[in-house]
């Protein structure tokens, strides 16, 4: 068997199908996983970085005791809290990469040396990346029920903290991305007047309405996001795509987002990993509109990809950001 480094998880941070071979990400200051397929009896070093001379820009040390294999189990344990069948594979030399210093994009080189031939037979690709620190508020749509009293739009048990984590979950290691949430407040939409001339009715008021229409509340919902946070959520039962003139949708959709408005809808899923998994990819859209570093395009960040581990899936959300995004896209601190 071929060496080869290989991802831990789904989402930890390493992308085997990165341009040029294996590739990932580590935080600055801190530490991320990666495992050894077929390479039992190679030297895995770091060459030496051109833009650090002194030192080496990370450090790489293999997890092949008890004490340094708690680590690994410590981050297992958080992933598993959210992720029950988050498990390391097993077969494989498993290390730990902490990154000292940034580098640059191109990152520094991990070298898996075979002393027998002399040659490198593996090669890792590092990139220490600084945290993008980014703050969203997460708020549940209010309508009146038929007693006409508020009431959640949204069905779900709402659990901003949990989704927080799987936000996290998602988007840290990947991208070193840090999520932290803004107000959670729920809001209002009872205006029936309001609603109404929103959904272009002759009748001068109406009820919000099963299925919301993105684009016919979007602007009702701009005046309502949290102005402390970089981008608003809101969360309801079911989510509209397109007009219709009797105020009825073209069609229902997992989600929605503006980047220029800063606000995103996401419609309810039973299957709470897949809901959190649609949050995040909504929030990608917004995440990902930095085309350049330093620079936001305002033009949000498309659907690029039909396989469906991708993140930015079309029609519907995987989990897998790619390096090449990571770095021209979502955190260009490098």
């Amino acid at each position: 068997m071929a060496a080869a480094f290989k991802e831990v998880w789904k989402w930890s941070g390493v992308d085997e199908n990165a341009a040029g071979g294996p590739a990932m990400i580590v935080p600055f200051g801190g530490v991320n996983f990666v495992q050894l397929e077929g390479g039992s009896a190679l030297v895995v070093r770091v060459k030496k970085s051109a833009k650090t001379k002194s030192r080496p820009n990370i450090r790489i040390v293999e997890l092949d005791d008890g004490a340094k294999l708690g680590e690994l189990a410590t981050r297992r344990q958080a992933q598993m809290t959210l992720r029950p069948e988050c498990n390391v594979p097993g077969g494989r030399r498993t290390f730990a990469v902490y990154g000292d210093i940034p580098a640059g994009a191109q990152g520094a080189e991990v070298e898996a040396y075979n002393p027998g031939t002399q040659s490198v037979d593996a090669r890792l690709r590092v990139v220490v990346l600084k945290p993008r620190p980014v703050k969203i508020s997460l708020r549940v749509l209010q309508t009146v029920d038929e007693a006409g009293k508020p009431a959640p739009h949204s069905k779900l048990k709402f659990e901003p903290e949990r989704l927080l984590a799987y936000l996290n979950l998602i988007l840290t290691p990947q991208t070193n991305i840090v999520v932290s949430l803004g107000s959670t407040k729920p809001t209002p939409l009872l205006d029936e007047a309001k609603i109404a001339k929103a959904l272009d009715l002759k009748a001068p008021k109406a009820r919000l309405p099963e299925v919301v229409s993105f684009d016919r509340f979007k602007d009702l919902l701009a005046g309502q996001r949290d102005t402390d946070a970089a981008c608003t959520i809101f969360l309801m039962k079911k989510v509209g795509s397109g007009l219709n003139q009797n105020g009825s949708v073209s069609r229902e959709v997992l989600g929605r987002m503006d980047s220029n408005l800063n606000i995103g809808m996401v419609a309810d899923n039973d299957d709470t990993f897949f809901y959190a998994r649609t949050l995040a990819h909504e929030f990608a859209h917004f995440l990902g509109r930095y085309s350049k570093k330093g620079e936001t395009t305002y033009t949000g960040f498309d659907d690029l990809h039909s396989d469906p581990d991708q993140l930015m899936h079309q029609g519907g959300a995987g989990w897998r950001i790619p390096l090449a995004y990571c770095l021209s896209n979502f955190n260009p601190n490098y």
